[in-house]
């Protein structure tokens, strides 16, 4: 007899079988039940704190004289490399591996889309001033050797003694004032004032140099996201390498030498030609001096990307072995829809970014041949799929049907989050809103799941109710102009599932007479047409549903009043420019800006905890913006050959760099 299964009924089928082998050969993360699939993935019960110092460096290598990779003792003999002595800072932030103590030598090879990721070597590098440990739940000084915080709004940093940038060059506060008083403040460079990140309460900090490694930053009052934003991506405008950055800057540079290179390089005025070459964030200048455990030697565009060794990264092993072990980090540029596919072949040592939980299925079944294992990360979604109507649209139209909330309402009871579960992630996932994952202190349930159940009949009530009845040949209802009413999604194509939650939602949102169209493109793109308007709905994860802390809040979507491209841009200028620029958002939206400053300047304590859920409130009744699924595991592929990987553990942007939290310059080889 022939059996008939659609795609939907298929993924269902092939997944289920893929998972049922995967539960019982590898292991699972620590926050994620041993129970049926159905159940929904239990989080963890305790939130990270925010420190007031910084807590005890791990154990110290036990000897003086350090011991350094191979090929960079062969350069030290023949005089082209300092003594490792020399290179490291007197005390080196040690580093306990996972497994052991690990061998010299070797690549390692991850593959990636576009060539702008050439920048994961340094979201997985990390070398921030202070990083999170293995749990994610303690910052400890990293780049820096110790910290203190007063009063919450005064912190005390002292740099490691002997850092050195890639170069050779000593890393002091010097740095820091380049980029402080040369960059931040400089109106040419910055036209809009100090960096929104660096702001409390509309203050700048004062910022004091006491002598070449100690620095600090004051502000009049509370600023609880400092930290936060230091130890992620911000944390890369804490400093420049002012010795490399000075030859393009104005204030130092000479004259004709400057005018020139502006020429040669195409520029506008010194002020482009400083942009274009302030790279530590993209990773992509061989010349460009940082601190990463490897250092870029291509320009793009290439299909293969190679960094070599630090020899001046500034990590040891518990033994005094200078970090890292592996030789080189490989990046192999190729379509994001192969990247799975190519993993069962072996192309990739290790494998994070660009899987989703729909490829399981495909991972498991080719481990033996591509000689690997498919390790099941906790995700720190919130939700992994967030709709996210844009209110700025140029399709005035559109965003106005998205200012009623009977239409957010209506699309959110359009979804089938329980669907969408079982189908894409075997019911491994959560069912809700933007919010915290269960299990996670101060988690609500009724805000999780507030218009989250599946209700076509109330959500074709509401939109009746607005007057939208008028009907096209197809059954789809018309706008108020007259035409289809279709959502065109613009989507970054970066998460293979969203194919399939699309293909779901697409099959819903007909049944309440809307029409889905989904559009392709790419994170520069994407991101360029939700922040112009030119796109009337766009998709993006929502992170920080199990790390949730500090600046939990503010830094995912469980509400984000700042405005750049996740549909609210020109309220994000409105509220930014006081009312100067942009358009005014509605009244609750004001509410919310209102109270993310207010919690902003408000310690810690129940008061700071009473905003923060007025906040998460209005979040969970106006539906901004709508969740589906979150909390699914992610998965990792990982070489049979790769050592000192936790087998364990969380896959996430916020607080772990994807891996950095597992310090990739302790991997290696066998």
């Amino acid at each position: 007899m022939k059996v008939n299964l659609n795609r939907r009924d298929f993924l269902r089928a092939t997944a289920m079988a893929a998972l049922s082998v995967a539960a019982a050969s590898c292991a699972q993360p620590a926050a994620e039940p041993a129970a049926e699939p159905t159940t929904a993935a239990a989080q963890p019960t305790t939130a990270p704190a925010q420190p007031t110092a910084a807590p005890a460096q791990p154990t110290a290598a036990p000897q003086a004289t350090f011991k350094e990779a191979p090929a960079l003792a062969e350069l030290v003999k023949a005089g082209k490399l300092p003594p490792v002595d020399e290179r490291l800072p007197e005390n080196p932030f040690v580093v306990t591996p996972v497994d052991g103590i690990g061998k010299y030598g070797g690549e390692l090879t991850m593959l990636i889309a576009p060539a702008s990721d050439t920048k994961l070597s340094r979201v997985y590098g990390g070398s921030r001033m202070v990083s999170w440990d293995i749990t994610l739940t303690q910052l400890l000084p990293d780049m820096c050797e110790k910290f203190e915080i007063n009063e919450g709004r005064d912190f005390v940093f002292y740099f490691r003694k002997g850092l050195k940038w890639s170069d050779g060059t000593p890393f002091t506060t010097e740095d820091c004032r380049y980029y402080w008083e040369d960059m931040a403040n400089n109106v040419e460079i910055s036209p809009n004032g100090v960096p929104s990140w660096l702001m409390s309460g509309g203050e700048a900090p004062t910022v004091e140099i006491s002598d070449a490694y100690t620095i600090r930053f004051t502000w009049p009052k509370v600023n609880k996201v400092f930290m936060d934003n230091l130890s992620g991506s911000m944390g890369y405008d804490f400093w420049k390498p002012a010795h490399y950055m000075k030859q393009f800057h104005v204030k130092y540079a000479d004259k004709a030498a400057l005018d020139k290179a502006v020429k040669d390089g195409g520029h506008q005025d010194w002020m482009a030609l400083h942009g274009a070459n302030d790279r530590y964030y993209n990773q992509d200048i061989p010349d460009y001096p940082t601190f990463m455990p490897w250092v870029p030697t291509f320009k793009p565009p290439q299909e293969k990307y190679t960094f070599v060794r630090n020899p001046y990264f500034y990590k040891v092993d518990t033994e005094g072995n200078q970090l890292p072990y592996l030789d080189n980090l490989v990046f192999i540029t190729t379509d994001v829809k192969l990247i799975p596919l190519k993993c069962t072949t072996g192309d990739a040592d290790v494998q994070q970014r660009s899987l989703s939980f729909s490829d399981i299925t495909l991972l498991k079944d080719n481990e033996k041949q591509g000689n690997y294992e498919t390790r099941l990360w906790s995700s720190d979604w919130a939700t992994a799929m967030r709709i996210l109507p844009n209110y700025c649209a140029q399709d005035k139209v559109m965003a106005d049907l998205f200012l009623d909330k009977r239409f957010r309402i209506a699309l959110s009871l359009g979804i089938d989050r329980a669907e969408m579960n079982d189908v894409a992630y075997l019911g491994y996932g959560v069912p809700q809103q933007i919010e915290l994952l269960p299990g996670v202190p101060g988690y609500n349930e009724a805000w999780a799941q507030a218009y989250a159940k599946y209700d076509p009949t109330e959500a074709n009530r509401l939109l009746d109710e607005m007057g939208l009845t008028q009907r096209d040949a197809e059954g789809y209802r018309l706008r108020p102009d007259g035409k289809t009413l279709d959502l065109l999604i613009d989507d970054a194509g970066e998460n293979p599932v969203y194919v399939d939650l699309i293909e779901l939602l697409t099959s819903t949102y007909k049944g309440i007479g809307i029409k889905v169209l989904y559009k392709f493109s790419d994170r520069t793109t994407y991101r360029a047409r939700m922040s112009s308007g030119e796109a009337t709905m766009g998709l993006w994860g929502s992170e920080l549903g199990l790390t949730y802390a500090t600046g939990g809040v503010i830094a995912s979507g469980l509400f984000w009043t700042e405005g750049n491209n996740d549909g609210n841009n020109c309220w994000g200028i409105w509220h930014a420019t006081k009312g100067t620029d942009g358009v005014e958002p509605p009244a609750s939206f004001k509410k919310a800006q209102e109270l993310v400053e207010q919690w902003k300047l408000t310690p810690e304590g129940p008061e700071s905890d009473k905003i923060r859920d007025e906040i998460r409130a209005i979040n969970a009744e106006e539906v901004y913006q709508i969740g589906t699924v979150g909390g699914a595991p992610s998965p990792i592929v990982v070489k049979n050959t790769m050592r000192n990987i936790p087998k364990e553990g969380f896959a996430l942007w916020s607080r772990g760099g994807y891996v950095y939290w597992t310090m990739p310059c302790q991997w290696w080889k066998e």
